[in-house]
């Protein structure tokens, strides 16, 4: 489950896949009526960080209750860091009523790698964090 980073707070490690074609990075986030929602990130294998999809699943669902389209990433830089952020309101499907959402990958250095950073979600104005968790 991702968590907000704090002090003292041991962030989980996501779990990473991938195929020919994709990068593939899985979450679980908290519902608001308690439960859990399993996200997956999908970016581009060719081209990382310049379109990415978000799946949302209940857990146990083989198929995806929402999907955004896909959605360009920003590049910001902050402080010694660079953060790629995918925020979209454009699903192409969306069966639970899902608003937006905001994906952000951050780490040191000029780019995000494809793994080894800080992965959060957030909700879909950008600035209400839900949780984060770290790529192997």
């Amino acid at each position: 489950m991702l968590v907000a980073p704090g002090k003292g707070v041991t962030l989980p490690t996501l779990r990473f896949e991938q195929n020919d074609t994709a990068h593939f990075y899985a979450f679980a986030l908290p519902t608001d009526a308690g439960g859990t929602m399993v996200g997956v990130l999908m970016t581009a294998r060719a081209t990382a960080w310049s379109l990415g999809q978000v799946g949302l699943f209940e857990p146990g669902d083989k198929e995806p209750r929402a999907v955004t389209r896909p959605a360009a990433f920003t590049l910001e830089k902050a402080e010694g860091a660079v953060i790629r952020k995918l925020q979209t309101s454009a699903w192409v499907k969306n069966e639970i009523g899902v608003d937006g959402i905001c994906v952000a990958a951050l780490a040191p250095g000029t780019d995000v790698p494809v793994r080894g950073f800080r992965l959060c979600v957030l909700g879909s104005d950008c600035r209400r964090l839900i949780g984060c968790g770290e790529v192997p």
